[in-house]
């Protein structure tokens, strides 16, 4: 049986987004593997700070509270972000 030039096309784009969702899987992981690795690198990057102040005539200063607060603002922005919560809750529209 013969198929249209529609039925043709149909398939086509068929066979596109299914390569498509595939590679986008393949970045995905690889995404998702990249942010593992950032996270251990922040966890060894928060024991350094700790020992460099620890380390610090008079030890840890007001400073170094300043720049865990600045991390913890950050961290909780990607945590909303990634939980939708924060500024990245939906907004509930009433009709």
């Amino acid at each position: 049986m013969k198929r249209s030039v529609l039925e043709i096309k149909k398939a086509r784009r068929v066979k596109d987004m299914a390569e498509s969702s595939r590679l986008a899987l393949v970045e995905y992981e690889a995404k998702q593997a990249a942010i593992r690795k950032l996270l251990r690198q922040i966890e060894a990057g928060l024991e350094k700070h700790d020992r460099n102040a620890s380390s610090k005539p008079g030890g840890h200063t007001w400073g170094h509270v300043g720049d865990l607060t600045s991390i913890i603002e950050t961290l909780i922005n990607l945590k909303d972000q990634l939980h939708g919560t924060g500024e990245y809750a939906e907004v509930v529209r009433w009709p």
